[in-house]
């Protein structure tokens, strides 16, 4: 049995702290009720192919919660450093990376032979949109229209560059609510993740699926700019989780600390320590989830 097996069965659970601030605890219930159903038909049609997608997709967005606390930790030092051309762009990345995170868990938004994983921003966007309305159309619509905030100043030091620089945001967003609202996303993808974990164990599934060769490369192959490479780091960690891992489990789960410190040291330079005046993408690595 698995280290992460024993955790689940001995009670050790995830420590929410934003989730109730956005959403009752009724509201949340009846979405996890319609989610469990969903998922528990999902599971009761297990195979290879449903399998290798939602390891994938968890793993993914595991990935999306490390690159949201990278973009959210970047940016923090980037105003104290006062390099202010990158705050829209790190604020945008931070609630972009955590929107994908909680797509990428809800059954809603379909694999479409791997599209998701390159799904553009505006349907991540919409497809947020819509969970978050599902749950509440307020909270949903207020929490909406701070991201497409985000993604306007953005675009506005993207395309048109007024120069009077950031005194013409369109509106200044405030960075307390941002590292809440960003937590919420971040939080509720957990949520998700923990329902479909639920559903297998209800079902209690016997056979022993296998990932399929096609999934695995959707996430450890990349193709840009006419050059294919395989990252060596999501193919070890990724088939670390497929040896390990019976069925997808909650996010929470899915990290290790080996995983955590290895994403974050991989933007380290080497003149870079705990004494050094230069960014450490190290520092405050749970401002926004209890990674290990």
């Amino acid at each position: 049995m698995s280290q992460a097996i024993v955790r689940i069965l001995s009670g050790v659970s995830y420590n929410y702290k934003s989730l109730n601030n956005y959403f009752e605890s009724e509201e949340l219930e009846r979405y996890g009720c319609r989610f469990i159903k969903r998922t528990d038909k999902l599971v009761q049609g297990w195979n290879d192919n449903l399998h290798s997608e939602w390891i994938v997709r968890n793993y993914l967005a595991c990935k999306m919660i490390l690159a949201s606390t990278l973009f959210c930790n970047s940016l923090e030092y980037s105003i104290e450093k006062n390099v202010m051309i990158t705050e829209s762009y790190l604020i945008y990345y931070t609630l972009l990376s955590a929107c994908r995170a909680l797509v990428l868990t809800s059954p809603e938004t379909l694999w479409n032979n791997g599209q998701i994983v390159t799904m553009s921003h505006s349907k991540i966007i919409k497809n947020t949109s819509n969970i978050l309305k599902s749950i509440s159309s307020e909270e949903g619509e207020r929490i909406i229209k701070f991201i497409t905030l985000a993604k306007d100043n953005r675009e506005l030091f993207s395309y048109a560059f007024p120069s009077n620089g950031k005194n013409n945001q369109i509106s200044k967003i405030d960075l307390i609510e941002l590292e809440e609202i960003t937590r919420c996303l971040l939080e509720l993808a957990q949520f998700n993740s923990e329902r479909l974990e639920k559903s297998f164990f209800k079902a209690d599934l016997k056979e022993e699926y296998k990932i399929k060769e096609e999934y695995f490369f959707k996430v450890v192959e990349y193709k840009y700019g006419g050059r294919n490479f395989v990252d060596r780091e999501d193919y070890y960690r990724l088939g670390y989780i497929t040896r390990k891992q019976p069925f997808p489990l909650n996010l929470w789960l899915t990290f290790s600390e080996g995983m955590v410190e290895d994403f974050f040291s991989s933007w380290w330079i080497e003149e870079c320590n705990d004494e050094s005046d230069l960014f450490n993408p190290d520092f405050n690595i749970r401002v926004l989830f209890d990674l290990p």
